[in-house]
């Protein structure tokens, strides 16, 4: 059994909702600011997990390079979400995924020795987060837990499709953004247009994404797209 201080005694294959807490986590316990400083105050030390959201910190983000890349050009943003992690003094440990050999050999290159973020840094860091959430990207990591679609749509693909375009720098023409979608999504019969909205993929998604709802968005910015192509 595990003893959560958020949500009690927790069994194996106990679900929770949310599926993520962050540290800034509202809480409904009286005079209690955030998840973070209530675990701090009841001297309970913070495991981080998923320090890079799945992995989409980690990819190539216009938004977040603006404000982080003149503090470290040779900083990755990878390395920024790490550092921020592990810049507060009640975390324990922080839990990041690694594919690759770069990335444990990066992970122990920031971690050893752990260079805590300044306070220019943290408001830099509170200024590419804002940012990131005006751009309103879909929060899917692509981890295919609402596979496969019951009607052949590639459901991360799509979402994927979306959030690249809404982080890219490049001022992208209608002609060359549909380009890209029909390159990330290339059979016509897993595009957007396909969905009937069923929503049996909404139950799936740790991310609690209303799936339907964001691929019918895409389609309808798809077809505005082509109208803007054809006239």
């Amino acid at each position: 059994r595990i003893l959560s201080g958020f949500y009690g005694v927790l069994k194996p294959f106990d679900g929770v909702v949310p599926y993520r807490l962050e540290m800034q986590a509202k809480l409904s316990i009286e005079n209690a600011k955030d998840l973070y400083e209530e675990l701090t105050k009841l001297k309970i030390p913070v495991v981080v997990m998923e320090p890079l959201l799945g992995g989409r910190l980690a990819r190539y983000n216009w938004a977040l390079a603006h404000e982080l890349s003149p503090l470290d050009p040779e900083a990755t943003l990878a390395s920024w979400a790490l550092r921020f992690c592990g810049s507060f003094d009640n975390v324990l440990t922080v839990l990041s995924g690694m594919t690759f050999t770069e990335h444990i050999d990066e992970n122990i290159a920031t971690f050893s020795p752990l260079k805590k973020l300044n306070a220019a840094e943290f408001a830099a860091l509170e200024r590419a987060a804002q940012a990131l959430l005006n751009l309103r990207t879909i929060p899917c990591n692509r981890c295919d837990y609402c596979m496969p679609c019951p009607y052949g749509l590639d459901i991360p693909g799509i979402l994927t499709f979306r959030n690249e375009i809404l982080s890219s720098k490049k001022k992208l023409s209608e002609k060359q953004i549909l380009k890209r979608y029909y390159r990330a999504v290339p059979e016509p019969l897993r595009r957007a247009d396909h969905c009937t909205g069923c929503g049996r993929c909404n139950p799936h998604c740790p991310q609690q994404i209303a799936i339907p709802d964001a691929i019918a968005e895409i389609d309808a910015w798809i077809d505005s797209l082509k109208a803007e192509v054809v006239s």
